[in-house]
């Protein structure tokens, strides 16, 4: 998963599944919380599909308050829809976006 950080250079709009996540401990929740903020501090957006609300309560304790409000989404055609509106209000400040969905299978 490092690596695949490290290669993400263009993108502005990162989508993760998490559909087929069924254990979230500690350690996950520390590793997406620097995931997190490595890329906000890049100006990078990760959305999270499908997480349930259990996982969603462990990262959400643990992540600094508001970097994540509103980016969970139980389906992928919302979290387009909401990657999609970010897209138009970037390209409206004239900013090239990429949206990247990646599934951690």
């Amino acid at each position: 998963m490092a690596d695949e950080v490290e290669g993400v250079s263009d993108e502005r709009i990162i989508i993760l599944c998490f559909k087929v996540l069924s254990v979230l401990d500690a350690s996950g929740a520390d590793l997406l919380t620097r995931m997190l903020e490595e890329f906000h501090e890049r100006g990078i957006v990760l959305l999270f599909k499908s997480m349930s609300s259990q996982h969603r309560k462990i990262f959400s304790a643990i992540t600094d308050e508001g970097v994540i409000d509103n980016h969970f989404f139980d389906g992928l055609p919302t979290a387009i829809a909401h990657a999609r509106t970010y897209v138009h209000q970037s390209l409206a400040a004239h900013d090239d976006t990429t949206v990247w969905v990646t599934d951690p299978r």
